[in-house]
């Protein structure tokens, strides 16, 4: 093998538009507390890797993982799209976690776990087009606690949910580094949280069973007033 794509296979993962694995795509580098969940990292990826092991932890950043079990509450309502073992996760620390999947096959093998696990109060749901994955039109204005957007078109995931999340809730966004899964999400999010004053915290670090660096947005619906 020649060097460089050593190099580009070991620091870059093989992805020429990567600066480097300890970068965002938006070049943006991991900040130096981040290193902490490295180990964790390089851990979860090699049990996923070799043995398809995968932790019950969503595929966002270790803090943004800490700061949303930190904040959640056994009442609360989420709304998730795209599944995952994040589905699991959030079933363990929230009362309903309603998830939106495009893809049949993970919605049966999710089903299956659920089933399996004998979890009540996760719900998956299979809604394989774009204009699917951001009809909300099934949940009440301000009736969650937090939207979970990993999945479908996060733009129009990101403005649906806004009316449905109520004053007070919270928002996700993951993979806000990556312009053609993201596209103007990253932008749309600042803007909101620019206009409303919202509190937006920016999470950029390592994930598990993934050794890059990704990037992920939450916002927090101010409170109504009193």
């Amino acid at each position: 093998m020649h060097v460089r794509s050593l190099f580009d296979k070991i620091i870059r993962g093989g992805d020429p538009t990567r600066r480097s694995r300890f970068h965002t795509l938006r070049g943006d580098p991991v900040p130096w507390s981040g290193y902490a969940d490295l180990p964790a990292c390089l851990a979860h990826t090699f049990a996923f890797k070799a043995f398809g092991r995968r932790p019950v932890l969503p595929w966002i950043p270790y803090a943004a993982i800490r700061f949303l079990r930190a904040q959640a509450k056994p009442d609360w309502r989420v709304l998730e799209i795209g599944s995952g073992m994040s589905t699991l996760w959030l079933a363990r620390y929230c009362c309903i976690v309603d998830s939106i999947e495009a893809d049949e096959t993970w919605v049966s093998l999710l089903q299956k776990e659920i089933a399996r696990r004998k979890i009540s109060n996760a719900h998956v749901h299979f809604r394989w087009r774009a204009n699917e994955m951001c009809d909300f039109s099934n949940w009440a204005d301000a009736s969650l606690d937090l939207a979970f957007v990993d999945g479908g078109p996060r733009p129009e995931c990101f403005t649906a949910a806004l009316p449905k999340v109520k004053p007070g809730g919270f928002i996700y966004v993951d993979n806000t580094d990556i312009a053609k899964t993201a596209q103007h999400s990253r932008e749309l999010v600042t803007a909101y949280a620019t206009a409303e004053k919202c509190p937006l915290w920016i999470f950029r670090g390592f994930v598990p069973c993934n050794f890059f660096v990704n990037e992920g947005m939450l916002l927090r619906k101010n409170p109504a007033p009193a």
